[in-house]
């Protein structure tokens, strides 16, 4: 199985530190340092089941044929997700349900993970194709699903914008938002991954207590 490192060296270009393609705020969702997980608490925390991980597709380009009138992934969002997906699997992180939008570009990164079959949730589509006015309670129903019991589920989608700032999710390509589930409510976000942040997280697994 490819390591995370490994997948990294595919490329001669850093893949992982490719500009956004979405320009507005990048902040959101906020995490609040009460609730923020970081190192090995985060993954002692993911480990034990019971969190949603929220990931943008990776870098995505040109149409193909394949998918036509839509962008696809690039080589370099292909290595991307073969690159979290590895870390992911090296941190023995537990990952029972995977799902993605029905685009091409996030069904590909799911796909590349390489974490599982992928199921596809019409939830996660981008507002681009879920037309509009939205329903922003029922947009955000996929933060509302309890992930598998024992495990955790990981969600390939877009950005999505909101009313309110807290409520956005406008991350970078192929960055993660850890969210808790919370019966009754919506998740709560515990931490963000970024593509360059996986290793500093192998470092704190191999580092003693």
């Amino acid at each position: 199985m490819l390591s995370w490192a490994s997948v990294r060296a595919q490329s001669a270009l850093d893949p992982l530190t490719l500009p956004p393609a979405y320009a507005p705020d990048v902040t959101s969702p906020v995490i609040d340092p009460v609730d923020e997980l970081r190192g090995k608490a985060l993954l002692r925390a993911v480990r034990g089941g019971g969190y949603l991980l929220f990931m943008r597709h990776a870098h995505a380009g040109a149409t193909l044929p394949a998918c036509p009138d839509e962008a696809s992934l690039t080589p370099a969002g292909e290595t991307q997700a073969r690159a979290v997906g590895a870390a992911i699997v090296q941190l023995k992180l537990p990952m029972l349900l995977v799902q993605s939008s029905q685009t091409c570009r996030s069904r590909d990164t799911a796909k590349l993970l390489g974490l599982g079959p992928v199921l596809e949730n019409p939830a996660l589509n981008p507002g681009s194709i879920r037309g509009k006015p939205y329903d922003f309670a029922q947009k955000f129903s996929f933060l509302l699903q309890p992930p598998p019991q024992g495990g955790n589920l990981i969600l390939v989608s877009h950005v999505h914008d909101a009313p309110t700032r807290q409520d956005r999710i406008l991350i970078d390509l192929a960055e993660v938002v850890v969210y808790r589930a919370q019966v009754g409510t919506r998740a709560l976000p515990v931490a963000r991954i970024t593509p360059g942040a996986w290793n500093a997280l192998l470092v704190a697994d191999a580092t003693p207590p």
